[in-house]
């Protein structure tokens, strides 16, 4: 797949988020809804129905089981690259009352590649055809050193500059006038085995930033490659919903009260590396 260098270098942004350095591609950024909520998780439950509801976004190509030849069967996707055929998938959130449960709308979804660390450029590969990674833990209740790369925000909480951040649902606030956010960081050091639905973290590690750049930042158990790094900011609409500063009224789908059980999924098709291996900066 050729891409057109100029058209494509004019998407390198640095994000908003506190957690975001050096240069990104912007390859998605999308208003409104997801593209379907559906009971399916083609990572963690291939071939059944899963236990909860996910949302979905990009190619429409949506199976019980994902591969690569189901991805091409997409014939239309809600990413920028209209060639990008990839899917993105995360649990559906929820706002309670106490008695009852309501969809919480999304406001915006923004997708970005990383490639490097920091500002330093990477030599990084494109995903395999196909390629299945998770980020969060699923079944995580608590906090710990570790948050998996899953972030909680509330942007201007009641009229404030200044945002709250927490690894589960923030409290303190009673309004997020910009927008509650969930962020999720996933990892790019693949130890080359697929992953495996009933340990989905383990063939895939976080940089750990002690030595040089690339490859080299990557744990001695996962260096068959590095990826760039998919970074996704999940925009939720809250302004309808009631509660309280000492409130955090929010569900996940998997029945989650408390946000660190948050995660996302990701299926690649060949098409969705912005830029192709040989080209690392847009100079």
């Amino acid at each position: 797949m050729r891409f057109d260098i100029v058209s494509l270098a004019v998407g390198f942004a640095a994000t908003a988020s506190a957690q975001c350095v050096g240069n990104y591609f912007s390859f998605y950024n999308r208003a409104d809804s997801a593209m379907s909520y559906q009971r399916l998780d083609p990572g963690l439950f291939p071939g059944t129905e899963s236990p909860h509801l996910h949302s979905f976004d990009g190619g429409n190509g949506l199976s019980k089981s994902m591969d690569f030849a189901t991805t091409q069967d997409s014939t239309c996707t809600t990413a920028r690259v209209k060639t990008d055929k990839s899917l993105y998938w995360r649990p559906t959130l929820y706002y309670t009352n106490g008695s009852s449960f309501y969809r919480v709308p999304e406001m915006s979804t923004k997708i970005y590649y990383k490639y490097g660390d920091g500002n330093n450029w990477a030599n990084v590969t494109a995903y395999p055809p196909g390629f299945n990674m998770i980020a969060g833990q699923p079944n995580r209740r608590a906090d710990s050193e570790n948050p998996a790369g899953v972030r909680w925000g509330c942007h201007e909480p009641d009229g404030s500059s200044n945002p709250i951040f927490a690894n589960g649902f923030p409290k303190g606030f009673s309004t997020c006038k910009y927008g509650f956010a969930s962020e999720v960081t996933y990892p790019s050091c693949w130890n080359g085995q697929s992953m495996d639905p009933k340990n989905p973290n383990a063939h895939m590690a976080y940089p750990n930033g002690n030595a040089g750049i690339g490859i080299e930042n990557c744990p001695t158990t996962h260096r068959a490659a590095r990826f760039p790094t998919l970074f996704i900011e999940y925009w939720w609409d809250v302004s309808s919903f009631k509660f309280g500063p000492n409130e955090a009224p929010w569900v996940l789908s998997n029945g989650d009260p408390t946000g660190y059980g948050f995660h996302a999924d990701f299926v690649s098709s060949p098409s969705n590396h912005p830029l192709p291996p040989r080209l690392h900066h847009p100079n």
